[in-house]
C-alpha cells in the first residue's frame, strides 16, 4: 500500500459520510488532522500516510458501532480521541516548524510519527480489530513515505543551494537564532550520518552564515555538551513544572529525551559553570545529564526520560513498592552529591525520578544556584547561599532557609525528611495548611507532620524506627540532622529487621 496524495485524501475523508453522533468528535479532528497535513511540506507523504491510517480507522469502528450497538458505548471511544489528538498535535508541531528545523530533525521528526502509529496499533487492539490490511501499519508503506519525503527534501536542497540569498530565505531564522543555527549545522556535519547532499547543504550554509554574521557577532563557543535547540524536537508533552521551569517530552540524535525549559534571562555563564558540573556525575541514583542549549531563550536542559515518571506518579501507579528501599535509595544519591560539594536545595519526590528498572533518580540538583542568580543579578554581589527569595517548595524547606534563605547540606536532610513524610502516608507535609502559615507554624511554632495512625502506613514501612529516623532528620537545630550517610545505614537495618 503506498501512500496517498492530497487528491486521494480528499476522496477518502468524503467516504466517511455521515458517522454516528459519539464519533463526531472523532471525525472533526481527521479533518483538522488533513488541514495540518496540507502544511507538512518535507513530510507530506509520511503525514499523508498517518492521515490515511486514521480515516479508515474511523470509516471501520464508525461501521462496527452500526453492526452492534453496545459499541457506542465503549470506554476505548475515549482512548480512539485520544489517539488522533496525539497525531493531530505531532502534524501541527511539525506544519509550525521552519526548513532549518526539519532538516536538523528530520531524524527525530520521522521517530515521532511513527510513534504516533503506535498509538493507532494500539486502538486497533483494543478494538479487537485484526486482519485489515487498510488498518495495520505497514513498515514497508512508512518507509516508502520516509523515502518519498527524502526525495523531495534531497530535490528542495539542491535548488537552494544555487545561491546565498535562496539559502539565507529558506532558512527562515529570526535574528536571536544565528548562533543556534551556526551550532546545529556543526553538530550535524560533526555527526557524518547524513548523505552526500544533506552535507553540501549543511556546509554551505554554515560557510553563508559565517560570512554573514556581523562582525561584532560573538562566536560559538565549542562544548561537547551543547546543542541548537533547533536540533531538538519536543513533541508538546508536558511532563512536570516547577520552580525552574517547565519539562516536556522531546527526541533528540534518535532518543526519547526529558527537554526543561529554564527560566527565561538564566544567566549563560552561572549556567555553563553548572553544567560542567552536572555532566561528570555520575551514579545510578542520580538523572543523567544529556546537553544544553545555551543560546536559546529560555535555555534548554536535555537529559534521560526516565519511563516510570516522578515519585508521586510512581507511586500512584505502584502503590505496592516498596517505600523504605525507595528512601534508601534517594539516601544513597544524596551522599554521593554532598560528597560532590552539591547541594541539591529543592530536594522532594517531585524531583526524584523513577527509571525502566524501578529505581530512584534524583533531578534538579544545582538548580537553587541559577535561580539565585537570577534573584541576585540585579541587587549586585550577594552571596550565592543567601538569598532574597528562597527558590524551592516551603513546606519542604528547613527553618533557618525559610528564616533567612540560609542553605546547607542540613537543609537538604531536612527536606529529605519531609520528602520520606509524604513517601510513606501519600500526603504532602502541612497539606491543609496555607503557604503563608508555614513560616510561622515551622520557625516559631517548631512544629511537624504529627505520625499518622493505622496499619496501612505501617505497612508501607513507617515503623516505629523509620518515624525516628524522620523527626531526627527534621530536627529544629541543624547540628542535630544525621548526615546522609548515617540516614542511608538507619534505614538499612529499618529494612533487615
Amino acid at each position: 500500500m503506498s501512500p496517498i496524495k492530497m487528491k486521494e485524501s480528499l476522496e477518502l475523508l468524503a467516504s466517511l459520510g455521515d458517522v454516528l453522533p459519539f464519533l463526531a468528535p472523532a471525525k472533526a479532528t481527521i479533518l483538522l488532522i488533513a488541514r495540518a497535513v496540507e502544511e507538512a511540506e518535507d513530510n507530506s507523504n509520511q503525514c499523508m500516510y498517518l492521515l490515511q491510517r486514521c480515516t479508515n480507522l474511523c470509516i471501520h469502528i464508525n461501521r462496527l458501532c452500526k453492526e452492534n450497538k453496545d459499541m457506542e458505548h465503549s470506554e476505548h471511544l475515549m482512548d480512539l480521541k485520544h489517539a488522533l489528538n496525539k497525531v493531530l498535535i505531532c502534524i501541527e508541531h511539525l506544519s509550525r516548524k521552519t526548513p532549518l528545523q526539519r532538516f536538523l530533525q528530520r531524524q527525530e521528526i520521522s521517530s515521532s510519527i511513527e510513534n504516533v502509529h503506535k498509538c493507532l496499533d494500539g486502538c486497533l487492539e483494543l478494538f479487537h480489530i485484526k486482519g485489515i490490511a487498510s488498518l495495520a501499519f505497514v513498515a514497508s508503506s512508512h518507509e516508502a513515505a520516509r523515502q518519498q519525503d527524502q526525495i523531495h527534501l534531497a530535490s528542495t536542497l539542491e535548488q537552494l543551494q544555487r545561491n546565498d540569498e535562496n539559502i539565507l530565505e529558506s532558512l527562515e531564522l529570526r535574528g536571536d537564532q544565528l548562533m543556534e543555527a551556526i551550532r546545529g549545522l556543526r553538530n550535524t556535519l560533526q555527526r557524518g550520518i547524513i548523505d552526500a547532499v544533506q552535507r553540501q547543504f549543511a556546509a554551505t550554509s554554515l560557510q553563508t552564515l559565517l560570512e554573514r554574521q556581523p562582525s561584532d557577532f560573538p562566536s560559538v563557543i565549542s562544548y561537547d555538551w551543547a546543542v541548537s535547540s533547533l536540533e531538538i524536537l519536543i513533541e508538546g508533552e508536558v511532563l512536570g513544572s516547577g520552580t525552574f521551569g517547565t519539562v516536556y517530552a522531546g527526541r533528540w540524535n534518535g532518543t526519547r529525551v526529558a527537554v526543561k525549559q529554564l527560566i527565561r534571562g538564566t544567566p549563560r555563564q552561572v549556567l555553563i559553570k553548572e553544567i560542567d558540573i552536572w555532566r561528570r556525575l555520575q551514579h545510578p541514583h542520580v538523572a543523567s545529564f544529556f546537553r544544553a542549549c545555551i543560546e536559546s531563550n529560555p535555555p534548554l536542559l536535555v537529559s534521560e526520560l526516565y519511563q516510570f515518571g516522578n515519585l508521586l506518579v510512581y507511586l500512584n501507579d505502584f502503590p505496592n513498592a516498596s517505600r523504605t528501599n525507595i528512601c534508601r535509595e534517594i539516601s544513597l544519591g544524596m551522599i554521593f552529591l554532598h560528597n560532590q560539594r552539591i547541594i541539591h536545595g529543592d530536594l522532594k519526590p517531585a524531583n526524584v525520578l523513577m527509571d525502566s528498572a524501578h529505581h530512584a533518580r534524583i533531578t534538579d540538583f544545582g538548580l537553587s544556584k541559577i535561580k539565585s542568580a537570577l534573584t541576585t543579578q540585579t541587587v549586585g554581589d550577594i552571596s550565592e547561599a543567601i538569598l532574597p527569595k528562597s527558590p524551592g517548595t516551603k513546606v519542604f524547606m528547613a527553618p533557618e532557609r525559610l528564616r533567612r534563605g540560609t542553605m546547607n547540606f542540613a537543609t537538604d536532610v531536612y527536606a529529605f525528611a519531609m520528602t520520606a513524610y509524604q513517601v510513606f502516608t501519600g500526603e504532602a507535609p502541612f497539606q491543609h495548611l496555607p503557604e503563608d502559615d508555614i513560616r510561622q507554624v515551622v520557625v516559631v511554632d517548631r512544629e511537624r507532620p504529627e505520625r499518622p495512625e493505622g496499619t496501612d502506613v505501617v505497612v508501607r514501612g513507617l515503623t516505629d524506627s523509620m518515624w525516628h529516623l524522620i523527626e531526627r532528620c527534621w530536627a529544629d537545630n541543624r547540628s542535630e540532622r544525621p548526615k546522609f550517610e548515617e540516614v542511608a545505614k538507619a534505614i538499612h537495618i529499618c529494612q533487615v529487621r
